[in-house]
């Protein structure tokens, strides 16, 4: 949600310019293809990892699995989340999902090194309300959401957010006012954070940003 509710045009912009393939991205890929396999109980190839990744995720499944012992909660892994009460075009996969009596929790793995917060976190909002659509949830006292995230320098490398369904249901009607903008300025481009996740060679925002940089440049030449 954070990228296009923030610059409408970026969806359209990445049919056209893929963002290129990054090595940090392709080892978070592994790592979940991991978690996913430890959650599960299914074989991996230990030689496909190296030792500071395995006992990452080992930190987070052992999260997962004794969280979920606790509540005794039934856990969904990898589940494909669809906001059906906003739109049929949002999707995406939540890495943990547990339900239990009257509670959802919603497990993220984070493999960078940036410290993500999950007080009010649009992601994990968005699984959460994706989890309540899909598994068509009702009822709910308590959400929580948790994040993950071995490699960050803090001694803490969880962090959790307690909230309910007053802020998920404000978090849909925001949800729902984003994507509305977002139809209705498709063709409009905005530089900030969430550029971080674009291809940005080819976004006219930048272009013009950089030209006007070099014209600032160019004044300031003696």
């Amino acid at each position: 949600m954070y990228r296009w509710a923030k610059c409408p045009a970026s969806p359209y912009h990445l049919v056209d310019f893929p963002v290129p393939p990054k090595s940090y991205t392709q080892e978070g890929t592994k790592a979940h293809d991991l978690g996913e396999a430890m959650l599960l109980g299914n074989s991996y190839d230990e030689s496909q990892y190296d030792e500071a990744t395995i006992s990452n995720v080992k930190m987070y499944a052992q999260y997962v699995k004794s969280l979920q012992a606790k509540l005794k909660g039934e856990l969904h892994v990898e589940l494909k989340v669809e906001v059906s009460s906003v739109s049929p075009l949002l999707y995406g996969r939540a890495d943990a999902i547990i339900v239990s009596d009257k509670r959802l929790d919603v497990i993220d793995y984070k493999n960078g090194k940036s410290t993500v917060y999950a007080k009010e976190n649009k992601q994990f909002s968005y699984y959460a309300l994706g989890a309540i659509d899909t598994l068509e949830l009702r009822g709910l006292d308590k959400i929580v959401l948790h994040c993950v995230q071995p490699n960050i320098k803090r001694k803490n490398k969880f962090d959790v957010w307690d909230t309910d369904s007053e802020y998920i249901n404000s978090f849909r009607q925001e949800l729902s006012e984003a994507l509305s903008y977002a139809k209705a300025n498709r063709k409009e481009y905005n530089i900030g954070q969430w550029c971080f996740f674009c291809n940005t060679a080819e976004c006219p925002a930048h272009v013009e940003k950089l030209t006007e940089d070099m014209t600032d440049i160019q004044q300031l030449s003696f």
